[in-house]
């Protein structure tokens, strides 16, 4: 009786492979021949109610480079060799944003021997996003940037600057107590091999740079008010025309480190930003609009539904109680890879989607760097009343402190983010 089952699977198994030899066409789950084309044709006749069932996996890497990494790329061990697995087909199951060197979306995947492809319309890309190339020599090659228009608030980069220059104008270190050093460092990097990207760096974090560094010493010995006036009080033509005078930069702008027709943004330019992002948070954060009409969430003063213009001048924590209203419209949402602070509580669209996208990448300090996924703070070009300190703008992350924005002046000899826009 075994030896007939086992003679009939024989003849079985031979038949199939003769027809699939002759023909090199095979249709399942009909006897009707398959559609001219067509190696495998999967039908159920003229109707078919029935689709092909794809491996659902949870892809993790993007670009494996080993056949150990492309195994374990989608859940698997072992080493498979990445020409051989050309074409292999799956599906996704798990979206993640904030994956690095670019996000992964939900749905099929192709892999063609270098990287995992998605096949279909990436959901995050924004008609309103950019790009500017930088071509200038520095030692991290050409840079492109991310960049969109914020309403009134005008043109501004969603990526930080990673700018060093071939010329050694500005150099590594973590810093000193000089307020005319130009020094540069990575984010969480080592103070003591402060030109070296730490494992935990990629260039959407940028660098952090002195003040002087940043405005490439155009400010050097300054010590003229050059804060935000706001604009219902008397004598903002004349604040700004000792702006203009004392930078000596047309309009009062200041390129530092920033390409050809970019500049550092004033301290009046980042307010007209904060505006932008709280007056228009449902353009650029995933606020969804009952949070927004929520005043216990959003709006510092009950029924206060626009901008504060007192905010231009305040020093220290300012915008919504609670909740952090802007603060997190501006953050991203991505924990930083190395970091122990956790969720950011940011609610910012990703930079693909056209948010402003501020990773808590930290700062540096008197030789040390601290803060990585903690806070992030940003440059203004605005000097201060002494020579020793410049306005800048930084937020926290939603597990360290308060998620609000803070304006405040600080050290020039710190090292902080540096942000561009267009003249």
């Amino acid at each position: 009786m075994k030896r007939t089952i086992l003679t009939q699977a024989i003849l079985i198994l031979a038949f199939l492979t003769t027809t699939i030899g002759l023909q090199a066409q095979v249709t399942i789950g009909s006897n009707q021949p398959p559609m001219k084309g067509a190696l495998l044709d999967l039908t159920e006749g003229i109707t078919t109610t029935k689709g092909l069932n794809l491996p659902r996996v949870e892809l993790m890497n993007l670009k494996p480079i080993t056949p150990a990494e492309l195994s374990a790329s989608i859940g698997g061990t072992g080493n498979w060799v990445l020409n051989d697995h050309i074409a292999l087909v799956v599906y996704n199951t798990k979206a993640d944003r904030c994956a690095i060197p670019e996000a992964i979306y939900e749905g099929l995947y192709v892999f063609d021997g270098i990287e995992w492809q998605y096949l279909g319309k990436k959901p995050e890309s924004s008609p309103d996003v950019y790009y500017y190339e930088d071509l200038r020599p520095q030692l991290l090659g050409s840079q492109t940037y991310p960049y969109r228009q914020f309403g009134n608030a005008g043109i501004w980069m969603i990526e930080n600057i990673r700018y060093i220059p071939t010329d050694n104008s500005i150099t590594a270190s973590a810093g000193n107590y000089s307020y005319t050093s130009k020094f540069y460092i990575y984010p969480n990097g080592d103070p003591y091999s402060a030109a070296t990207a730490p494992a935990t760096w990629n260039e959407r974090q940028g660098l952090l740079y002195t003040y002087s560094a940043a405005t490439l010493g155009k400010q050097d010995g300054v010590n003229q008010e050059q804060a935000q006036v706001a604009g219902t009080i008397p004598g903002v033509d004349e604040i700004e025309s000792v702006y203009e005078s004392s930078v000596g930069a047309k309009d009062g702008k200041i390129q530092g480190i920033c390409p050809p027709n970019w500049h550092i943004p004033s301290d009046r330019e980042w307010n007209e930003l904060e505006k932008e992002l709280y007056e228009n948070a449902g353009k650029y954060s995933t606020y969804t609009i009952d949070e927004l009409k929520n005043t216990t969430i959003w709006n510092p003063l009950p029924n206060a539904g626009n901008w504060n213009s007192a905010w231009e001048i305040t020093i220290g924590y300012r915008g919504s109680s609670g909740s952090g209203g802007h603060g997190l419209a501006i953050q991203s949402e991505c924990i930083l890879q190395g970091s122990t602070f956790g969720n950011t509580g940011g609610k910012s669209l990703s930079t693909a989607q056209g948010g402003f996208n501020a990773m808590p990448v930290g700062f540096a300090y008197g030789g040390l760097t601290n803060g990585y996924g903690a806070q992030i703070r940003f440059w203004s070009a605005s000097a201060y009343t002494n020579i020793f300190n410049a306005w800048l703008h930084y937020i926290n992350n939603k597990q360290h402190y308060s998620q609000q924005i803070h304006r405040t002046a600080d050290s020039r000899y710190g090292l902080y983010s540096v942000r561009c826009k267009k003249d």
